[in-house]
């Protein structure tokens, strides 16, 4: 089973001003000598109505972006799920339904030493029930609870110095420098335990979060979870392209041929999805070597790069749609119509070339300017007239002929 972005959509729903799901917020202010400033433990239903929506406005980032890149599902090792592991301490902070001061202590201590982020920051705790409708198979609801999702969501948001600007004083009814004040920011890391797979409760995994997916953070996937390291779609992709292009000696063959490599894939998963093919395709030896049928590279560079795969990426469960790079695609197109369009212009200039050539071998080579050419027959119609004191060459046209001059029909 793997958390499908219908199951993140379901339980973002539950994340709204007048339909959320959370009992109570705790949270704890570091400074950037990562002190614990303060901290603060409170029922969600009594917060004041702008903290409570803004509150609501930062959970819901945590469950936003995309399955796979901004949103990984990593499992707890079995070293984890023991006593002692950091599995069970989130399973004894979610049972005590985050009442129990030392326990939420130790976590934010736990995200002080491990988090690599350098300034002040802001780690909120949320404990939320949401009663799971029973669906029918068409997907009504029907009035009944089929489940209870007890869950804890982490939000760890930045906090800094807002912008200096000039700013109405009232006290002093003059305009003025503002006060400056530390602003939290949206989260750039956090996790929702357990995780909801398949519209259950799934207590063996952890969706984490990243904002930013090409640097994720992840200690807090290692240390902070217990869980393994777990790459982006981000990451996997920027992974594969250095693969990619050390295949070939110089940086600009290596460029080529990822971009060539990106055409096949689009080819390969445009003609999968004409056919109704609905299954991802799992990135392995069978799947890289097969995008040969579809792009101008070698079976055996592709064979290469299969070998680099199996070491790197297959065990990673990468899917062929997180590797693909849609700018790759469109640089390798505008550089074969750019290199078609050089060789249409070498062809007319080899054209033009050799068309001079047969004038020149026509006229001798004499120095002659006008050249006259007319169909078998009509040399006899051709004379020479003085009209006004210049010199004019008359050719009849007669009918539907055609007449060309320098290759232009005139």
């Amino acid at each position: 089973m793997a958390t499908s972005k219908k199951d993140i959509l379901e339980l973002k729903r539950k994340i709204k001003k007048n339909n959320h799901n959370f009992n109570r917020i705790c949270g704890a202010y570091v400074n950037a000598e990562r002190e614990i400033v303060l901290t603060f433990e409170q029922s969600f239903l009594d917060l004041e109505e702008d903290e409570l929506y803004k509150y609501l406005d930062i959970a819901s980032k945590v469950l936003s972006g995309t399955v796979g890149n901004n949103l990984l599902q990593i499992k707890f090792p079995s070293s984890e799920m023991e006593t002692g592991g950091k599995q069970q301490f989130l399973m004894g902070l979610r049972a005590s339904e985050l009442n129990n001061p030392e326990l939420l202590k130790t976590f934010y201590e736990l995200v002080i030493e491990q988090y690599g982020y350098v300034g002040n920051f802001l780690i909120l705790m949320y404990f939320g029930n949401y009663d799971i409708m029973t669906k029918t198979s068409d997907q009504l609801k029907l009035d009944e609870s089929e489940e209870t999702f007890k869950y804890m969501l982490c939000a760890v948001c930045p906090v800094v110095l807002s912008k200096a600007a000039l700013g109405y004083r009232s006290d002093e009814n003059r305009i003025g420098a503002r006060i400056r004040d530390w602003v939290v920011t949206p989260p750039e890391n956090g996790f929702l335990f357990p995780a909801f797979d398949e519209r259950s409760t799934d207590i063996d995994s952890v969706i984490f979060y990243a904002k930013n997916p090409k640097e994720p953070h992840s200690e807090m996937m290692t240390e902070v979870l217990g869980c393994g390291e777990r790459r982006t779609a981000t990451q996997k992709k920027e992974r594969f392209k250095a693969m990619v292009k050390n295949l070939k000696p110089t940086e600009d063959e290596g460029e080529m041929l990822y971009e060539d490599l990106q055409s096949g894939i689009e080819s390969f998963l445009a003609e999968r999805e004409n056919m109704g093919e609905e299954t991802p395709v799992e990135v392995d030896r069978q799947a890289i070597i097969r995008l040969s049928e579809h792009m101008d590279v070698p079976e055996e560079v592709c064979e290469q790069i299969a070998i680099k795969i199996e070491e790197d990426l297959k065990d990673d469960e990468t899917e062929l749609e997180m590797l693909f790079d849609k700018k790759a695609v469109t640089a390798s197109q505008t550089r074969h119509a750019t290199k078609n369009l050089l060789n249409e212009v070498d062809t007319l200039k080899e054209e033009i070339k050799r068309k001079d050539q047969e004038m020149e071998n026509f006229t001798g080579g004499s120095g002659i300017d006008v050249v006259v050419k007319v169909k078998e027959g009509k040399e006899s119609q051709v004379e020479s007239r003085l009209i006004d004191g210049k010199r004019y060459l008359m050719v009849p046209v007669e009918g539907d002929e055609v007449v060309s001059v320098n290759g232009r029909i005139r």
